[in-house]
């Protein structure tokens, strides 16, 4: 009996934790455009990062908040934008490379999550992002 007990509760654990990272099925945010782009280090010192952005069609902006990007095992949050329908951010590429256990999702290299809170409920979309090279990506 005891062990059936624990098996519950351990199943009832998991099911909670995984609740809260729970994909839409159905997207209220269509992606207009979304690209992320490596940018090397300016001196020998410096880390190289990535920087994210990710622009939608028009929505509510009384219904959506745009919340985090999740994206390379690294959580970018939302700060205040002054256009209210992208949201972007950078990550340390450094710390790309090293597995993080508390990271809920498993991602593609170009793929991105997107947590954004409608009707005070946060939900949490997944999309595919291109690349954009630049002038820095070409060897010299």
């Amino acid at each position: 009996m005891r062990i059936l007990i624990s098996f519950f509760l351990v199943v009832l654990m998991f099911g909670c934790k995984l609740q809260d990272y729970t994909l839409v099925k159905e997207y209220d945010l269509q992606l207009k455009e979304g690209i992320y782009k490596e940018i090397p280090p300016a001196i020998a010192d410096e880390d190289a990062y990535i920087q994210v952005n990710l622009n939608f069609n028009k929505f509510d902006t009384n219904t959506y908040e745009l919340m985090a990007i999740y994206f390379k095992n690294q959580i970018v949050p939302s700060k205040k934008n002054t256009e209210k329908f992208s949201i972007s951010g950078s990550i340390n590429k450094e710390l790309t490379l090293k597995a993080n256990e508390d990271f809920p999702f498993e991602l593609q290299p170009n793929e991105v999550v997107l947590s954004y809170k409608k009707n005070n409920k946060i939900k949490y979309a997944k999309y595919t992002i291109d690349r954009k090279i630049s002038m820095d990506d070409i060897p010299r």
